[in-house]
């Protein structure tokens, strides 16, 4: 994973923001990788978004029939910013999962990542987000899966501390997972659960991404410095996405100077 990211701050998937103008924009200024989506690439992910937008949520509309030519135009939109582009899935079946990858690897984009960390209702009803913590057999199933048939890399992104972390880590990293991107959130925790990160860190070989309240260089540092391998940025980004480039390119002139 470490070969792909130019710098290690990157823009996280923000659903109904991330499209490849906005990535473009985090790209432009010096994100290390932009994410697209979350997209829905079943039927039951499709309508459980369907159902979030009509509450009000943001969300990416796309009909299932429609993913590839919007793929193909977002990434490459994304693409025009210098950054590789990763695209953040949701699906509740196998069939979605593998029709996601192989959209995903004729887009033009280098990552696909499995999306475990939606805790909205209507996606964790249809087995999809988080409701993925407790069937990690499917998740091991479909990283494995995914580095069989496609020439991409993969990540799973889930959400701290709602089940054993440790043993998503683990499950991830022997299904031959790229890399792992760990929400370090935490009840009470205003800057993030860095002692999450270090447990993860200190006992599972793999790739690590962490997130969670990720605002400048001072925080991404004391991630980095947790044990986090790279560091993504989602709602501090949110009005501005140049902030992105903006504290990787700090970050690189903090570490140089060292």
């Amino acid at each position: 994973m470490r070969s792909i990211l130019k710098r290690r701050v990157i823009l996280a998937a923000m659903a109904g923001v991330c499209d490849g103008d906005f990535c473009l924009r985090a790209a432009r200024a010096g994100a290390g990788m932009v994410t697209l989506g979350g997209l829905n690439f079943d039927e039951k992910t499709a309508l459980a978004g369907e159902m979030m937008k009509k509450r009000g949520r943001r969300e990416f509309e796309v009909k299932l029939d429609l993913l590839e030519e919007f793929l193909r135009d977002e990434v490459s939109k994304a693409l025009r910013g210098g950054a590789p582009v990763a695209v953040n899935v949701r699906a509740a079946t196998l069939r979605g999962i593998l029709f996601a990858g192989e959209l995903v690897s004729r887009s033009g984009a280098k990552v696909l990542e499995i999306d475990a960390h939606c805790r909205q209702p209507e996606m964790v009803a249809a087995g999809a987000g988080q409701a993925l913590l407790n069937r990690l057999e499917v998740l091991s199933e479909w990283i494995a899966r995914l580095k069989e048939a496609f020439n991409i890399k993969v990540i799973l992104k889930w959400r701290g501390n709602v089940v054993d972390d440790l043993a998503v880590a683990n499950m991830a990293k022997n299904a031959g997972v790229d890399a792992i991107h760990v929400d370090a959130m935490k009840s009470g925790v205003e800057n993030g659960d860095l002692e999450l990160i270090r447990r993860i860190s200190e006992n599972i070989d793999v790739f690590l991404i962490g997130n969670n309240s990720v605002r400048d260089v001072n925080s991404a540092i004391k991630m980095l410095n947790a044990g986090a391998d790279a560091v993504s940025i989602a709602r501090a980004a949110l009005n501005d996405p140049s902030i992105v480039g903006k504290i990787a390119l700090s970050l690189e002139k903090n570490i140089m100077k060292r």
